[in-house]
């Protein structure tokens, strides 16, 4: 793992190349990259991403998903929607980006990547070129949630190095805990982030979720040196199984529910100025950082 480390931290730090584009077709939009992950499967990471995006929208940002989860890609079955092309037809079919792009009755963006951005290092630089300027052309995104899949993986350490933000989905089972506290001491010992934002999902109530919190923070805080962030929590709700079968995001679905609730005071620290202090880029800058991973 150590090998693995050096490995990722060289290839972040190599100078990427150039990203030549016509000026007049790019995304001048600031733009603030999200990585949200969890240590296992099963705590809802997917669910929560799909409802954070819609009320971020909702809010008038321009909220752009890509599902990262190559082996459960679980974001267009929650919007109720079946992509025809995914990442992949990009990179191997020579599809042009802008016909993987999905779009939900919400306005929010959806890429599924497949197994797409784990195969970056396996095409041709011509490829790669040809994904960087489908990505430079899209426009109005304001905000990009990267949903990844569980555990820890370089593919997973790669999409946290080049993201601004990083928000770790748990709850409290003893087995989520654990497997949440191995995430974060993997991007501790790599100096990926100084901080991380936590959200805990699937809990009774504010006091059993705060004690939670409290409790990881105090182990990461005194075994690793990172500092956790409460971003807030997510009630075990009904109505959130209930929008689950229905395909239908449940802050749509299910507007005054708890577990809505719950999002929409997340979204209101996740725009607030005081509680973000991520710095905002351009399109261009936010696919150079993600091309000088994998390259």
């Amino acid at each position: 793992m150590m090998d693995q480390a050096q490995n990722l931290r060289k290839m972040i730090s190599t100078k990427n190349n150039e990203v030549k584009h016509k000026e007049e077709s790019v995304n001048n939009n600031n733009v603030l990259v999200y990585t949200i992950t969890s240590g296992k499967g099963g705590v809802g990471k997917s669910n929560f991403t799909v409802n954070l995006a819609v009320e971020m929208q909702r809010r008038g940002r321009k909220v752009l998903i890509i599902d990262g989860d190559y082996g459960m890609a679980n974001v267009n079955v929650l919007f109720g929607i079946v992509p025809k092309k995914t990442l992949h037809d990009v990179i191997y079919k020579g599809v042009p980006l802008r016909e993987v792009v999905i779009e939900s009755e919400s306005g929010v963006k959806i890429i599924s990547g497949g197994s797409g951005f784990f195969e970056m290092t396996e095409v041709s630089e011509e490829r790669q070129n040809a994904l960087i300027e489908g990505m430079l052309q899209l426009k109005d995104i304001d905000i990009i949630l990267i949903d990844t899949s569980a555990g820890v993986s370089r593919n997973l350490l790669s999409f946290i190095s080049f993201s601004q933000e990083m928000i770790l989905v748990t709850t409290p089972e003893p087995t989520s805990l654990t497997d949440a506290y191995s995430l974060i001491k993997m991007v501790a010992k790599m100096s990926i982030k100084d901080s991380i934002k936590v959200v805990i999902n699937k809990t009774r109530d504010q006091r059993n979720a705060d004690a939670i919190f409290n409790r990881l923070e105090k182990a990461a805080l005194s075994f690793l040196g990172i500092h956790l962030n409460k971003l807030g929590y997510v009630v075990e709700d009904s109505k959130v199984k209930d929008s689950v079968m229905e395909q239908t995001p449940f802050i749509e679905l299910h507007p005054n529910c708890t577990a809505s609730k719950n999002i929409s005071s997340i979204v209101d620290k996740l725009l607030g100025q005081k509680y973000s202090n991520a710095e905002k880029t351009t399109m261009q800058q936010v696919v150079s950082r993600m091309m000088r991973v994998f390259r």
